[in-house]
């Protein structure tokens, strides 16, 4: 089921957004590996055929196809250990991760495939943490600096995600008008998807 949006007039607390695998019956494992299989030897053919050729990854040139694998890993481990951190109550230390999650994914922006959604979510969960904080104008500066250059990346998930958390610091901010503005982006970006390929059987789910 595909997450829910926010409610108008207040901050929620959404349930974790993770870039991470679910659990899944065996048929669907079975499926997935043959899936695998098939792209593996559609990347291989393309290879052959464009040899020495970046491949086109919708803006982003990924000369190195383990740094997308690598930059989602990366996330994965600053998330986990932000996680931790809040259940031993460490929370500047789990804001600690985050930045330390976009400062090494930012010089990485359009130059791998993964970059644009790693940088969208760890700032949204960055920047729901400095709103749950009241921390108003980190929160802020944190969002608008994960949409800088958004224009190059393809509307997903986590970027209409972002959008929504910035509309509800504008909200707390009291500034109405820019509020509505950011979730009529996330609308687009959200119909945008809607309107494109189907999506995956289980899309990413809101962070907290």
């Amino acid at each position: 089921m595909a997450p829910a949006l926010p409610e108008p007039g207040r901050a929620r607390t959404a349930p974790p957004r993770r870039l991470r695998r679910e659990r899944s019956p065996w048929w669907a494992s079975a499926l997935a590996s043959t899936a695998l299989a098939l792209m593996a030897l559609c990347a291989l053919l393309a290879l052959c055929a464009c040899a020495g050729r970046p491949a086109d990854l919708g803006g982003a040139v990924e000369e190195n196809p383990q740094r997308g694998a690598a930059l989602l890993s990366l996330a994965e481990g600053h998330h986990k250990r932000a996680d931790i951190a809040l259940r031993q109550g460490q929370r500047d230390d789990a804001k600690a991760e985050m930045n330390a999650l976009l400062d090494t994914a930012e010089p990485l922006r359009g130059a791998a495939a993964e970059s644009y959604d790693v940088i969208f979510d760890g700032a949204t969960r960055l920047a729901r943490m400095h709103l749950e904080d009241e921390a108003l104008d980190e929160a802020e500066q944190v969002a608008r600096r994960g949409l800088v250059g958004e224009a190059e990346a393809p509307p997903s998930l986590f970027r209409g995600y972002l959008h929504q958390v910035l509309a509800d610091i504008l909200e707390k901010r009291g500034d109405l008008r820019g509020a509505v503005e950011q979730h009529g982006e996330a609308i687009v970006i959200f119909k945008a998807i809607l309107d494109a390929a189907p999506a995956p059987a289980t899309p990413p789910t809101p962070r907290e």
